[in-house]
């Protein structure tokens, strides 16, 4: 009769890994569903025992009320109760916890909502007043340090009104330091030259004060002058010449190299410092391939570039490369592209000394 019961007794070890699967992965998914990065991880040998405290138990009772008979009370009941009852405290404790962090999270959620509404509503008092004292006074009629919503409102009545004069936007450029309106400034295609050299100090200034502060309009404000053709050409070769400490005038070197009106001496030696021992510090690839067709660019300078696969087609189309340097891009170990610019080159050249 005893081997009778025993054999029909359903084996212990599929509910083990049933529970201890689901054990791993709720609490595993439960963890990570709000952490992408997964520090809530390092609580799982925490949830995973607790959870198969739980889910053991279930699948035992559920087999033995679901079983068409149910059979004598066996050992594996006994432990299975034992298991649920330790794991109570801990399924409390959890979910207290659970229950206190999402309470904390829709507080922080309310009060970021009122701290945005009540920013809002700040901003657009201050909007309001700085519109209003600007239509009172005028652009000239602020000082500094501006408030944020002055010096927008300043910005603004710059860019909307297309019919101030050179000498409004000189008196503005000597009256103001905050970079939002020192970039619409330097934009403005009647900005004068002296206004222009005045912005052009005031922006390297603040940069060199702040080496570690968010660059702002500080760099839109020095490309727009690197780039604006009432730049005086002294301002231009500066910004050729400034140190790597001033982090905003590296995009605003491209553009000078394009400007015409760049000193063609200062424009030389930086396309120098591009190549060869003469190099100083890291160049954008823009910068190289304007250099490596520009018919300025010195002899050596373009013999150095022609051995960069990502700038020698833009040497190989420079009408003023030397023919030697020409010859060395014919060679089958360069791409077509460039070898056919290269040879086309070489016989505008022949032509033009013919």
């Amino acid at each position: 009769m005893m081997s009778s019961e025993s054999t029909h007794r359903p084996r212990l070890w599929p509910s083990l890994l049933i529970a201890a699967i689901l054990a791993i992965v709720v609490p595993v998914l439960w963890l990570s569903s709000d952490d992408p990065i997964g520090l809530h991880l390092i609580f799982a040998p925490v949830y995973i025992p607790v959870a198969f405290g739980v889910f053991w138990p279930a699948i035992i009772a559920f087999r033995r009320w679901t079983s068409p008979t149910r059979g004598p009370w066996l050992p594996r009941h006994k432990a299975a109760t034992i298991v649920f009852l330790a794991s109570v405290p801990f399924c409390v404790l959890i979910l207290r916890m659970e229950i206190k962090t999402a309470i904390f999270e829709r507080a922080e959620e309310l009060r970021g909502k009122r701290e945005s509404e009540l920013h809002a509503k700040e901003h657009e008092a201050a909007t309001s007043a700085a519109e209003e004292a600007l239509a009172a006074r005028g652009p000239l009629g602020f000082t500094e340090p501006l408030k944020p919503a002055e010096a927008t409102a300043i910005a603004g009545y710059i860019y909307g009104h297309p019919e101030m004069s050179p000498e409004e936007l000189l008196r503005i450029s000597e009256l103001y330091q905050d970079p939002t309106v020192m970039y619409d400034l330097a934009r403005r295609k009647s900005c004068p030259p002296q206004a222009l050299r005045i912005l052009y100090e005031k922006a390297v200034e603040q940069t060199r004060a702040a080496p570690f502060a968010p660059l702002n309009y500080v760099d839109d404000t020095l490309t727009a002058i690197a780039g604006h053709p009432n730049t005086p050409p002294e301002v231009l070769g500066k910004l050729l010449t400034l140190d790597s400490s001033v982090r905003a005038v590296q995009n605003a070197r491209g553009v000078v190299l394009e400007n015409p009106h760049v000193p063609k001496p200062e424009k030389i030696a930086y396309m120098r410092t591009m190549c060869g021992s003469s190099k100083k510090e890291v160049h954008l690839v823009d910068e190289l391939r304007f250099a490596a067709s520009d018919v300025d660019a010195p002899p050596e300078l373009l013999e150095c570039l022609a051995g960069k696969q990502y700038v020698r087609y833009y040497v190989a189309s420079n009408p003023k490369a030397p023919i030697a340097v020409l010859e060395r891009l014919t060679q089958p170990d360069v791409d077509a592209s460039t070898q056919k610019v290269a040879q086309e080159n070489i016989a505008k050249q022949g032509v033009g000394k013919q």
